[in-house]
């Protein structure tokens, strides 16, 4: 997919998680689009935040606020 395909397929279910309060992922999973094209390892790998927070301990290290 484009990336202007993805946004558009994306923006929706955005907007419907905040709307309504639900779980974005969820929403992710349930779409038929989003669902052909990334298997459910694909979709579980996006989300997990342990990726985003890899560096966190560096950075850290850095402002001196590491552990004792």
């Amino acid at each position: 997919m484009s990336r202007e395909e993805s946004y558009d397929t994306v923006q929706p279910l955005t907007a419907r998680s905040w709307d309504e309060h639900l779980m974005f992922k969820d929403l992710v999973e349930k779409d038929p689009l989003i669902s052909s094209k990334l298997s459910q390892a694909e979709i579980d790998d996006a989300f997990d935040y342990h990726y985003h927070l890899r560096n966190v301990d560096k950075i850290y290290a850095r402002l001196g606020l590491e552990e004792a």
